[in-house]
């Protein structure tokens, strides 16, 4: 993934970017005559093909708005989101549709991302039937080929959604998701829902699946060593902002900003008998109301020396190293 600063030009080729965001915004007006709510605020972003990119951070950070806001999902307010040529925040409903044959996503809790009044066979060939055209014996075929690839056992496909496990949903879904042979999957937290014995399987059906099909992944999660197992590259947001983003060793190992600093002492460790201590925050700035002029994280952070600056302007996303950018006015200085 070829990393841009906000305060260089956009207009780099986009020949090998699967993925391609600038300046996307997106506000959800406040409830009862409160303040609106910036779940994505100016972001940019860029996905090469081939690589997986990872989006973290903590809950209401805006990682699952921008998965959706990536396919037209959520319609975005302004900005540009290309993604496989198309921009979503523009397009029509035949654009986006034409554009969902190619690009998939995988949710987060797998009976809800299945009607349950359909039968597994059904839903791995609604999409088929629709984009592809397929019917009768050709559609059989091919969803028993489709179950087979995410190793599912093709007995099943008569059953309905409860009758499956949770892993077996999830695959359902992630065949569902194939269908149509996207070369994009948005996996927005795939493997929470389930037990940790079947995270660990789904995870390495995934692996194989794109280096078998050649796919792209972005991958929306909040447990890192997930992150590091499975993407090449990774972008920190807070509050609708990219803070971070690099390579993926390079940002968990060396991180830059103080909130991807804070993020990574937050996670505690598998072994009971290490003690780690509380990471250094401002908590008093949760109460705090953001101030959109300056950096988002201000008020809860404890490493500035020039509060004014951070209070008052924007930082951008700027290089930091070989490979990172941080949006931070400390950072480098």
């Amino acid at each position: 993934m070829t990393l841009v600063s906000e305060n260089l030009s956009m207009s780099t080729s986009t020949q090998d970017a699967v993925v391609e965001l600038r300046d996307l915004v997106k506000v959800y007006p406040g409830r009862g005559g409160g303040a609106d709510v910036v779940a994505i605020d100016h972001t940019n972003l860029r996905v090469e093909k081939g690589s997986t990119l990872g989006i973290v951070g903590e809950s209401g950070s805006g990682k699952s708005t921008l998965a959706r806001c990536l396919l037209g999902l959520v319609s975005a307010d302004s900005g540009v989101a290309n993604v496989l040529g198309t921009d979503t925040v523009s397009a029509g409903q035949r654009e986006l549709r034409d554009l969902r044959g190619r690009a998939g996503i995988v949710f987060q809790e797998p009976f809800e991302a299945l009607d349950p009044r359909m039968r597994i066979e059904d839903a791995i060939g609604e999409p088929l039937r629709l984009h592809r055209g397929l019917r009768g014996k050709a559609l059989e075929a091919k969803v028993v080929e489709l179950m087979e690839l995410v190793v599912l056992d093709p007995a099943l496909r008569h059953r309905y959604p409860h009758q499956l496990s949770g892993g077996q949903q999830q695959r359902t879904n992630i065949a569902r998701a194939l269908a149509t042979e996207p070369q994009l999957l948005v996996l927005d937290e795939p493997t929470s829902a389930l037990d940790v014995s079947v995270r660990s399987e789904i995870l390495s059906l995934l692996v194989t699946l794109q280096n078998e099909l050649d796919l792209t992944y972005i991958l929306v999660s909040h447990d890192l060593t997930t992150i590091r197992a499975v993407c090449s590259h990774l972008a920190v947001m807070y509050l609708g902002r990219v803070v971070e983003q690099g390579r993926v060793e390079d940002v968990l190992d060396r991180p830059t900003h103080p909130y991807t600093q804070f993020l990574l002492g937050s996670a505690l460790s598998l072994d009971p008998d290490v003690k780690t201590p509380p990471p250094a925050v401002n908590e008093a700035g949760l109460d705090t109301k953001v101030d959109r002029n300056g950096c988002c994280f201000a008020p809860r952070c404890v490493a500035t020396t020039d509060p004014g600056a951070c209070t008052s302007t924007v930082p951008l996303l700027v290089q930091r190293g070989t490979t990172q950018l941080v949006a931070c006015h400390e950072a480098g200085a």
